[in-house]
């Protein structure tokens, strides 16, 4: 899979877990008090440790 696609997939399963499957805010809970530029921080720090350990054991 090239690194767009697999940037693609994990922002899409990020997504689909904040929003659509976490609905009691069980996992995503303790974002709750954040601000808006915290929960972006956060999140887009998920995605980079995603991506260096997909990197990572892809090769």
């Amino acid at each position: 899979m090239n690194l767009l696609g697999m940037i693609t997939f994990l922002l899409l399963i990020i997504a689909v877990d904040y929003f659509y499957f976490d609905r009691d805010r069980k996992r995503w809970g303790w974002l709750k008090g954040a601000s808006r530029a915290k929960k972006a921080i956060c999140i887009s720090s998920i995605l980079l440790l995603s991506i260096i350990s997909y990197l990572g054991l892809s090769m």
